[in-house]
């Protein structure tokens, strides 16, 4: 399954680098514009919870590939806030919230991230 990205602070990126890593294609959203195939995106929450511009762009295009979503946060803003992005991404287009971690995330952040893109492909 393609991951596609988007890390204005390198955190994400770092998270994708570990992906990458076990054997994961990883992409970020503004060096692929486009795209068409199926992907799971991870995304950062910006300011109050929100999604950033160049992820909300970048949906418009390519909303018909998206199969889930994952997002990192900082748990200072509170669990109400915490990875917000990616719960409101997964309300709005009805797709998995497959993960919320801090950061750039611990490697179990990664392992249940793995786990749970594998299991996307059981879901038929």
């Amino acid at each position: 399954m393609l991951i596609l990205f988007y890390s204005k602070t390198g955190n994400i990126r770092r998270f994708s680098n570990k992906l990458t890593k076990r054997g994961f294609v990883c992409k970020d959203i503004l060096e692929h514009p486009k795209v068409e195939e199926d992907f799971v995106l991870i995304t950062p929450t910006h300011g109050f919870g929100q999604i950033p511009d160049a992820v909300q762009l970048f949906l418009r295009n390519n909303l018909e590939h998206l199969v889930a979503v994952a997002s990192s946060g900082n748990k200072v803003w509170g669990n109400d806030l915490f990875g917000k992005s990616g719960e409101t991404i997964a309300d709005v287009y009805n797709v998995p919230l497959l993960h919320k971690f801090q950061s750039q995330g611990f490697e179990s952040d990664v392992d249940i991230f793995i786990e749970r893109v594998l299991s996307l492909g059981k879901m038929d």
